[in-house]
């Protein structure tokens, strides 16, 4: 054998020779000289010429380079917003230095961890213990629409409309690239967080919210509309009809109620942040965590640094009105709340004034008067069977309240926000940017949009806009509003069909489907179901439809116990105590009837007993859940018997791993539902006036549990 190797080898060299003779040119081109060849870059470039990367935006020559600053401590990547004269705002400069720094670090493997917050130029106070540290005053206080609205009444500008569109993409397209992010990403939300700001933080998973947390959607006040998404998370995030009333209102939320709505899954002091960040530097994540795995210890990281919720501003349980904030009632939950959902359930804005009418000018000071009562202005029956609440004189001052704040918005502005909200219900996170994108287009046209940004945010000092008036016909209204929502080249009304993308045109050009960054899309916000606070529709469906574990409860101790048995690890005795205490605590009949205290060569004899008997009680079980309606009914006795508002608690406490909220959040729903009887907004008005009453018929009232 060596020797025919030997022969071979002078052959194979000399064919070697005869192939590199004829490739000398290729042979010699080093490696590095091949990747930098022209010739490689581009074919890549033609390549990646379709992709969600080249259609990324790069800084302009005329940005300001330090709007945004950016750093890096081990695998921790900061974006800090700059613009503290500003509060902050948003503005094409920003976004395009953002983007493509998010891109580069989503390949990046040595990037963990985003972090994006505000920065401030107001000094820290005398006694602060760093007094070097800046104290932020705003996260970012919203798009910069001042800039907008200059280019559009720039008469100079022949490309002003579309400048003003370019910048609306842009913000959207930011925003969904945020929402769909693929690696952990934070937003501190310490400040004020308006409009645009929202879009750069609560589409994160994670969203901090600290004692000076200001946040709201604020746009119906200027002629626009809640757009950046508001669409998706004020329909998802935030429970009942809150979202509804943030969007057509522009009313803030503060502080820790920031966190209770939902639109922040964390509260910690704003001391705490420097610490928190980092300690985020410090994370290392293996290989092969996907991202839920890293949110989850992000999760659990944050939670260290909780100091607990403020005792000054609790989620109140009971009708009782917090005195101490008499400009800041507590609508999240108690009466005010219960009011508030029944009102803003209206499809109608009709509806919602004259609801508003009522509580307002009702005598609320006589608990045992009749609730019945019409509109002052339009005599229509908007009455309540319930009885009359505790607060009812809170009640009555906020819906006054309520009621001036509606009227000095731009009233096409809120009837959109009316509609809005109704339809995003039904829209993907996708399907929202890009509707939004064709009404602010609509909105950049009409008049209300001018004049309120120029009104309040360019006059000096501000004045009261003057806003344009809405048809007064009933159909005429409906086909005015319509209109912001009708598809380009469509008369589709209901606005039910998807965007279609018209040749030609892209993000920021005419009415066309707005283009992407990442063709990644949700039906409901990412890891919802264990980040922050449980919502009342999580606490619901888990009432209404128990998974199937809850109904087979005593079936899996059953099958758990008898493991125990099968693989000899306890005596009878012991597996008799285990499974006695399972029932009692369940309140049901003894699973353990039959087990001798034996042992020895009776032990077999009675381990076979006891499995064969609960393989024929999980039998009959499966057949009764099996066959029907009666095996429903029996099932749903079963979730009476075990489910209790304490197990419902303790269920979600432990499903958030003890998250620090969560049990105030779940008892406040349980104990408002018990006491308003059912879904809140149930009989509120006549069939088909109140949303999604439809979708009730048949259902029946929610009876919660007592």
């Amino acid at each position: 054998m060596p020797t025919v190797l030997l022969l071979r080898a002078p052959q194979l060299r000399a064919a070697a020779s005869a192939l590199g003779s004829r490739s000398t040119r290729h042979a010699t081109m080093p490696l590095r000289a091949k990747i930098l060849n022209p010739a490689f870059l581009v074919s890549n470039q033609a390549q990646m010429a379709s992709t969600v990367a080249a259609t990324i935006p790069t800084e302009l020559p005329t940005d300001d380079p330090d709007d945004v600053l950016f750093n890096s401590l081990y695998g921790l990547r900061t974006i800090e917003l700059n613009r503290p004269k500003k509060l902050n705002s948003l503005n094409g400069s920003m976004a395009r230095k953002i983007a493509p720094r998010l891109r580069e670090w989503q390949k990046s493997d040595l990037a963990n961890v985003i972090v994006i917050k505000g920065r401030s130029d107001r000094p820290a106070s005398s006694n602060d213990a760093t007094p070097k540290r800046l104290l932020p005053k705003a996260f970012c206080a919203g798009g910069d629409v001042a800039a907008v609205v200059k280019h559009l009444l720039d008469e100079n500008n022949p490309k002003g409309k579309d400048q003003a569109k370019s910048f609306f993409a842009l913000e959207y397209q930011l925003d969904h690239l945020i929402a769909t992010y693929t690696k952990p990403y934070i937003a501190f939300m310490d400040g004020i967080t308006m409009g645009g700001g929202a879009g750069l933080s609560v589409h994160a998973p994670f969203r901090i919210a600290t004692e000076r947390t200001v946040f709201a959607m604020p746009e119906t006040g200027i002629g626009f509309f809640p757009d950046v998404g508001a669409s998706f998370f004020l329909n998802r995030l935030v429970d009942g009809k809150v979202g509804m009333y943030l969007a057509m209102t522009g009313e803030s939320l503060k502080g820790v109620d920031v966190f209770y709505a939902g639109l922040a899954t964390h509260y910690i002091h704003s001391s705490s942040l420097p610490d928190l960040e980092s300690r985020l530097a410090e994370l290392r994540f293996n290989d092969y965590d996907n991202l839920e795995e890293r949110c989850k210890i992000i999760d659990s990281t944050i939670e260290e640094f909780h100091t607990g919720l403020p005792h000054d501003r609790p989620l109140h349980s009971s009708s009782s009105y917090n005195s101490s904030f008499p400009s800041s009632p507590q609508i999240l939950s108690g009466d005010l709340r219960t009011t508030l959902d029944r009102i803003f359930s209206y499809t109608s804005l009709t509806k919602i004034i004259s609801a508003l009418e009522s509580e307002s000018w009702s005598n609320h000071e006589d608990n045992n008067s009749s609730s019945s009562s019409s509109s002052p202005s339009t005599g229509i029956d908007i009455s309540n069977n319930s009885q009359q609440p505790e607060n009812a004189a809170a009640i009555s001052q906020w819906a006054r309240q309520t009621l001036e704040t509606l009227n000095s918005r731009s009233p096409t502005s809120v009837r959109v926000a009316l509609r809005q909200m109704i339809l995003g219900k039904k829209w993907s996170l996708s399907e929202t940017f890009q509707r939004e994108f064709l009404i602010a287009t609509r909105f950049l046209e009409h008049p209300d949009f001018k004049e309120g940004v120029g009104r309040k945010l360019l006059d000096k000092p501000p004045s009261l806009p003057t806003w344009s008036s809405i048809p007064e016909d009933v159909e005429q209204e409906k086909e005015y509003i319509n209109g912001f929502f009708r598809l380009g080249g469509t008369n589709d009304n209901n606005n039910r069909g998807r965007i279609k993308e018209q040749p030609g045109q892209g993000s920021g050009a005419g009415e066309g489907r707005l283009e992407l960054w990442n063709p990644t899309d949700y039906n409901e916000p990412r890891f919802i179901e264990w980040i922050g606070l449980p919502t009342e529709t999580q606490v619901r469906e888990f009432i209404e439809n128990p998974p199937r574990e809850v109904f087979t409860m005593r079936s899996k101790l059953r099958r758990a116990k008898k493991e125990m048995l099968k693989n000899g690890m306890f005596t009878p005795r012991i597996v008799e105590d285990e499974l006695s205490s399972a029932v009692v605590e369940e309140g049901g009949e003894s699973m353990a009837d039959g087990v001798e205290d034996v042992d020895g060569e009776d032990y077999a004899n009675s381990k076979k007993n006891l499995m064969n008997r609960e393989r024929r009680r999980e039998r009959k079980e499966r057949k009764d859940l099996e066959g029907g309606a009666s095996g429903m009914e029996k099932g749903m006795e079963d979730v009476k018997n075990i489910l209790t508002k304490e197990k419902i608690v303790e269920f979600f406490v432990r499903q958030r791993n003890g998250k620090i909220g969560v049990r105030e959040k779940v008892e406040e729903i349980l104990e408002r539902k018990t006491r308003s009887g059912g879904g809140g907004a149930d009989g509120a008005s006549e069939e088909g006036e109140v949303e999604g009453e439809g979708e009730r018929k048949g259902r029946g009232q929610l009876e919660w549990i007592d």
